[in-house]
C-alpha cells in the first residue's frame, strides 16, 4: 500500500492511502512481503572431537577444604 499510494501521490493523484488499500484489497492485490530472515541454527549443530591425544577434563576443586573451613566458622559464630 506505502508503495502504491506514494507512486500515486509522485504522479499527482491526491488520494488518500486508506483508499488506496481498499481498492488494493477490492481488487485482490497485494504487497510484497518481506523475505523471512535465515536462520542457520537447526538443532544440533556440531559433535565433540575424540579424545586424541588422552587429555583430562576433568576439574577438581581445589578450594572445598578452605571453603569448608570458613563454613564451619561461620556456623559456629552464627548458631551461639
Amino acid at each position: 500500500v506505502r508503495r502504491v499510494y506514494m507512486e500515486l501521490k509522485n504522479r499527482g493523484y491526491d488520494v488518500n492511502h486508506k483508499r488506496v488499500q481498499r481498492l488494493m484489497h477490492d481488487a485482490g492485490l497485494l504487497g510484497k512481503r518481506p523475505k523471512e530472515k535465515y536462520h542457520s541454527y537447526k538443532g544440533e549443530v556440531g559433535k565433540v572431537a575424540d579424545n586424541v591425544i588422552n587429555r583430562d577434563f576433568s576439574t577438581k576443586c581445589y578450594l572445598s577444604p578452605i571453603l569448608d573451613r570458613i563454613q564451619m566458622r561461620l556456623s559456629r559464630t552464627i548458631w551461639r
